[in-house]
């Protein structure tokens, strides 16, 4: 039987559905819909209003067309539509976004992602009236606080809509050790320094839910 799978994360859920890494997985799962560079703090806020002119990244390549759908996403919410729609068998999510990127809150109270890849290539960044840059890095207390409110919401949300949905956290981690042409292993300095501060806020995360 092929199980159903939505993917809300980042690549290192998303990839492991990918035929170049995972050449078989079509025998076994078939990928519903997946959302990428966005909160669950903004995924569980109401969907903001905007003019799709002022989104879309240019010039029109593959690339851009994914960025501008990420964005598309996060302003809308649609991931949650999706599911409630088309529950799936598997829900695969992690946290790398959260650490990564964070929150932006607007005057009128509207949240969005701090997709700072995409968001500030778009005509809408320059409009956006943004009241507070929140992280986990930057505003740990008040960003963990809303972020665990958010969780809540979201594990209802499967509960009720998506009873007979298996959900799993993925619980990747920031690396540091490179594998070189010759087979021997680096240990990253720079990479190391950093996985070691947010691995840690990751494993917050990941030990509430």
């Amino acid at each position: 039987m092929i199980k159903t799978v939505a993917v809300f994360g980042s690549c290192a859920s998303r990839d492991l559905f990918n035929s170049s890494i995972t050449p078989n997985y079509k025998k076994y799962f078939k990928i519903e819909y997946s959302s990428q560079r966005q909160s669950l703090i903004s995924l569980m806020n109401n969907p903001l209003k905007y003019d799709e002119k002022l989104i879309e990244i240019t010039p029109k390549n593959p690339r851009n067309v994914a960025r501008t759908f990420y964005i598309k996403m996060d302003l809308e919410k649609t991931f949650l539509r999706n599911l409630i729609d088309n529950p799936v068998d598997v829900l695969v999510f992690d946290n790398n976004f959260e650490i990564r990127m964070g929150i932006l809150i607007l005057n009128d109270g509207s949240i969005i992602t701090n997709n700072h890849w995409d968001l500030p290539l778009t005509k809408l960044y320059k409009k956006l009236q943004i009241k507070e840059k929140l992280s986990m890095e930057n505003g740990t207390e008040n960003f963990l606080k809303l972020w665990k409110e958010s969780c809540d919401l979201f594990l209802e949300f499967l509960e009720i809509n998506c009873p007979d949905t298996q959900v799993v956290l993925n619980s990747a981690r920031r690396g540091y050790k490179v594998l070189k042409k010759d087979g021997t292993i680096e240990i990253n300095e720079n990479f190391e320094r950093g996985a070691s501060i947010v691995n840690k806020l990751w494993d917050q995360l990941d030990e509430y839910i």
